[in-house]
């Protein structure tokens, strides 16, 4: 039976859905939590996402999906996944992504701060190379840039 795992984040976002085909897929990815804070209640997103897709033993998830670079949407990325464009985000301890999915407005948009531009930076890579990335939402904008 397919599940879909919603993580208490506060502000911010992130769902995982695992379908009986053995799929797995993330629905942006926001670890906003902060352990210096003694009473946050948000969960500690790396390792219980971590576990509900069978870490260490499932080290790759097939579709990374970011709706939009918003930080609560995007916080942490580059500390969990391997990104392809950066040997720095690379190691043992990320997650592999097969697909990333992101509208054309996360690649083709200036001045991104933080983490939003470590993860347009992955997209751009990937849609250069024309390797493991969908676009979606006004792709024509990607013929211009």
């Amino acid at each position: 039976m397919a599940q879909i795992i919603f993580y208490p984040l506060g502000n911010a976002d992130c769902c995982l859905i695992k379908l009986d085909s053995g799929a797995v897929i993330a629905f942006d990815y926001a670890d906003k939590f902060r352990s210096d804070e003694e009473d946050d209640r948000r969960m500690p997103l790396d390792e219980h996402f971590k576990k509900d897709i069978g870490w260490p033993e499932v080290t790759e998830i097939d579709v990374l999906a970011v709706t939009h670079g918003d930080d609560d949407h995007v916080k942490k990325i580059s500390e969990t996944f391997w990104l392809e464009h950066a040997v720095k985000y690379q190691g043992d301890d990320r997650v592999k992504v097969r697909e990333l999915w992101v509208p054309a407005a996360l690649i083709v948009e200036e001045a991104c701060e933080d983490h939003t531009r470590i993860i347009q930076a992955e997209a751009r890579h990937r849609f250069l190379n024309k390797n493991g990335i969908r676009v979606f939402a006004r792709p024509e904008h990607l013929r211009l840039w």
